[in-house]
């Protein structure tokens, strides 16, 4: 009950909820409704992590992208204070990835394969999209040959999700610490020895 109400529309864009239950302590307190919410904060966040999700091209996640843009200044408009704008935007904006990530790579190999988010963006200290600090880790395979191949295969596949990403508006990284660099996508046997 004590928390601000901008932090329950926060982690309903982040976890992709629409209701919260309010506890005080362990006595139930009040149910929080997403229309609720944004009907006292006339915010797009939800419309847009919903167009997120339902995205099925490029283009629709750059108009996404743009209209992150235009949320964050209507924010700062309305003196919404920087690091709840901060923290909502970077729910936004690691929805927005991994979207990216999902329409790139084939859901037989969603299990082999992971997207890791570093730097800034990581940490959730962005207000607008920053540059790529992004890696690719995937499973290990057993013969030279297959590795060979798994190589070749993840390698495009990072080089595609950091072009999607530089669309959407996240730029490439100019120290090329992102996955579609050797060193940033490896299998976890290399990881592990980095």
């Amino acid at each position: 009950p004590d928390e601000y109400l901008f932090d329950a529309l926060i982690r309903m864009t982040r976890s992709h909820i629409e209701r919260l239950v309010v506890l005080d302590g362990d006595e139930l307190v009040g149910i929080l409704d997403i229309t609720d919410v944004l009907g006292l904060f006339s915010t797009q966040s939800h419309s847009l992590g919903i167009r997120i999700e339902r995205a099925g091209s490029m283009e629709e996640l750059e108009e996404v992208s743009a209209a992150t843009e235009r949320l964050t200044r209507g924010l700062v408009d309305r003196g919404v204070s920087v690091d709840r704008i901060v923290a909502l935007l970077a729910a936004l904006n690691g929805r927005l990835m991994s979207r990216v990530f999902s329409m790139c790579v084939p859901s037989e190999m969603l299990d082999r394969v992971c997207l890791i988010v570093m730097g800034s963006e990581g940490r959730g200290e962005q207000i607008l999209k920053t540059d790529q600090d992004n890696a690719i880790i995937y499973q290990d395979v057993s013969s030279p040959t297959e590795a060979k191949r798994a190589e070749g295969y993840f390698l495009d596949l990072a080089g595609d999700i950091s072009d999607w990403l530089d669309m959407a508006g996240f730029d490439y990284c100019e120290g090329e610490n992102m996955a579609k660099n050797p060193t940033w996508c490896q299998p976890i046997s290399v990881w592990k020895g980095y």
